[in-house]
């Protein structure tokens, strides 16, 4: 009852492993956007990061409890993070970015089409003329990066193309990561690479730049987020 108070217009959102304080950052425009939305209906909004550190001191239930929220937005939880099976049971209204919590009514959650997404990607390459399509994701046990992995290798099948485990690489969500990858890639014969993410498509394009392939001339490249 004290959460549903007036004067008790709380929202916290939590955000885990995510850049966002900068407007090229992957996280801006969405925690810009939630601000936006609070304020027009007089909420005030409190914006933490989450760690996993944080997730074993503190009860997701009592920590927002004690601290007078009514409802959280949490931006990329990992599978494995110990607030998943909290949340399960929550009687707290919560959205989520890009993960997913079943049979729970005080959960929702926004993300994207992955499976889509990939398959768009793979089928304009394929038209291009590439068959040796490469894949460099971001680490697993993340619900967009086993998404987007399982997308990948559904479409290379529907497009009768060979999933090889020497085209597929997890890095992290990192343009530095990529410069590790790139070169095995090339040597296994790949054409082009769809990245888990405009911010690995990114590192890509610079260590091919720094390696002398053109881009699209010799190599093409796909991001996914569409990130400014």
């Amino acid at each position: 009852k004290r959460m549903k108070k007036e004067e008790n217009k709380k929202l916290c959102v939590f955000v885990e492993n995510i850049e966002y304080e900068s407007p090229d950052h992957f996280g801006y425009d969405i925690i810009l956007g939630f601000k936006q939305a609070a304020y027009r209906d007089n909420w005030s909004v409190t914006v933490l990061p989450l760690t996993s550190e944080f997730q074993q001191q503190e009860k997701y239930d009592t920590f927002m409890l004690k601290n007078g929220y009514s409802g959280a937005f949490i931006m990329a939880l990992a599978l494995y993070d110990a607030w998943i099976p909290q949340l399960e049971t929550t009687n707290i209204p919560t959205a989520l970015l890009d993960s997913f919590i079943k049979k729970n009514p005080n959960i929702s959650y926004i993300g994207t089409d992955n499976y889509e997404g990939i398959d768009l990607a793979v089928d304009h390459l394929t038209r291009l003329g590439h068959s040796k399509i490469a894949f460099l994701n971001g680490t697993l046990q993340c619900l967009i990066s086993d998404e987007r992995q399982e997308a990948y290798c559904n479409s290379m099948a529907h497009h009768n193309l060979p999933v090889s485990d020497s085209l597929i690489a997890n890095s992290f969500f990192d343009p530095d990561s990529a410069k590790n990858y790139v070169a095995t890639l090339l040597d296994a014969g790949a054409t082009a690479i769809i990245c888990g993410s405009d911010v690995i498509a990114y590192g890509v394009l610079a260590e091919c730049q720094r390696k002398g392939v053109r881009v699209p001339e010799d190599f093409s490249v796909i991001g996914f987020d569409d990130l400014p």
